[in-house]
């Protein structure tokens, strides 16, 4: 007669288990840790070009504007400030109160805002929805942006000024600022 051995099979130990789960905890940080910077990175690729597309849309509208609300935009021989003209009015609004009344550059002036950043608009500042300018999207297509308008007068030729620098500072989340630069002239 012969006999047969049985074969026990053996699982692992508790000690073995654990040894195991550390270790897959330790490979899991490591990778982690390397990933998630990339993740980071990532997205700020797509805020910069949204933030410059932003920028350069409300830059196109303020330029399209006239240099002063006295200006003779029917082509006249006549700048604001010049002997016989108007003087050039102060900056900032001249009673217009939306983006479609506005009729010169300095109208532009303030923080233009969404829903969730108009509380980090700086104080003394107006503010102003960004959906007035770039539409009723704004709020969903700009989440955490707001854009900051400043337009200073330069150098005065006389009492005539020749320039407006119009800065944009686009800012898009907590980290990412772009500013643009833009001149309007008094033609």
């Amino acid at each position: 007669m012969t006999m047969k051995c049985k074969k026990t099979l053996r699982g692992m130990t508790l000690i073995e288990m654990i040894i195991a789960i550390v270790l897959m905890g330790i490979a899991m940080v490591m990778f982690s840790t390397a990933l998630i910077p990339q993740i980071k990175d990532a997205s700020t690729s797509h805020y910069q070009s949204r933030a410059i597309a932003l920028g350069h849309s409300m830059m196109s509208q303020i330029l399209a504007r006239n240099f002063d609300h006295y200006y003779d935009d029917n082509g006249g021989m006549l700048r604001c400030g010049e002997s016989g003209a108007d003087a050039c009015s102060p900056l900032g609004r001249d009673g217009e109160t939306s983006p479609s009344a506005f009729n010169d550059v300095d109208d532009y002036i303030g923080c233009w805002y969404t829903e969730n950043t108009q509380n980090s608009c700086p104080s003394g500042i107006e503010k102003y929805q960004l959906s007035d300018v770039v539409g009723n999207g704004a709020d969903s297509s700009y989440i955490n942006f707001r854009v900051e308008v400043a337009v200073e007068t330069t150098e005065l030729e006389g009492s005539v000024p020749k320039m407006k620098q119009v800065k944009l500072d686009v800012f898009a989340g907590s980290a990412l600022a772009i500013s643009l630069v833009g001149y309007r002239g008094n033609y």
